[in-house]
This record gives C-alpha cells, structure tokens and sequence, in this order.
C-alpha cells in the first residue's frame, strides 16, 4: 500500500510526465512557409575606364621599408650628483598625472627594474607600441619618495641627467 506522501509524488509525476509528452509534438508551424525578402545586389558601375587596375604582384616596397612596428629604444640615467649612493631606477608605460604633480605608476606596465651603478644605468628594450613618453622613477635605498620624471622618446632615446 503506498503512503499519502507517496500517492502525492506518484501523480505529480505523473502530470509532469503527461505534459512534457504532449508538449514534445509542438513545434510551431502549420503549413506556413516563412517569407524571405529577396535581396537584389546593387548593380555594379564599371569604372575601370576612369582607373588602372593594380596587380598585387607589381607593388614593391623600398628597400630599407620595416614591416614591423617594433622599435629599440635606448635608455640612459645619469644622476652624478651622488654617486656613492646606490639606487633603483623603475620605467613604466602607464601611469597618471595625480593632482599633487607626482605620479602614480601601473605597476603592470613596469618595463625596467634595474640597479644603478656609481649613478649611471644603460639599457635597450624593445618598444612594440607608438608609445611616446614614458615615466622613470629613481629610488633610493632609504626608500623616500623617489624622483619620478616623465621621459619623452626622442629618436628611440630616453634621457635622465641630473
């Protein structure tokens, strides 16, 4: 003998059953066939008359002509005013201009993290944008603010002398 409970879930399957099949046969429809609009193309004006038709195969490109977008970029610090001290030196790609007139870098965009030594660093990195400034932060190893200096990229160089 089943149970009150059991009686309740037996024909509430029962009905769930009954109308997941019916519904399986519905599929919209009828006869009806949807309507498409036609889409006639546009008629095509021949101005072959007005201009020559270029051949891929007959461009040519100067010799000294880069494909590339990529670009080395020199960096030169120059700090001579205290050499004995040893510093960091940070160049970023992103950053903004705060209120204050300080900086606050992207610590994603970090490009260099380096050591300077006797207050002069050089390097190369390979620059894949058209970016055209770039902000340099020195450090000290008392860890006071650092100088921060936007550097502009003359010629693929980047300069820092004080």
């Amino acid at each position: 003998m089943l149970t009150t409970n059991q009686k309740k879930i037996t024909s509430l399957l029962l009905v769930i059953s009954v109308c997941l099949m019916s519904l399986n046969g519905c599929g919209g429809g009828g006869e009806e066939t949807p309507s498409v609009a036609a889409i006639t193309p546009e008629p095509q004006t021949d101005n072959s008359a007005d201009s020559e038709e270029l051949d891929i195969n007959a461009l040519i490109a100067e010799p000294d002509f880069s494909f590339t977008t990529k670009s080395q970029v020199a960096l030169t610090v120059n700090i001579s005013a205290q050499q004995d001290e040893r510093r960091h030196i940070n160049l970023y790609s992103q950053y903004q201009k705060l209120d204050n007139g300080n900086y606050y870098p992207d610590p994603n965009s970090r490009i260099i993290r380096a050591v300077m030594h006797n207050g002069h660093y050089e390097s190369t990195f390979t620059n894949t944008t058209s970016q055209q400034s770039y902000l340099i932060e020195v450090w000290r190893d008392d860890l006071s603010f650092p100088l921060q200096q936007e550097l502009a990229l003359v010629n693929n160089n980047l300069s820092l002398t004080k």
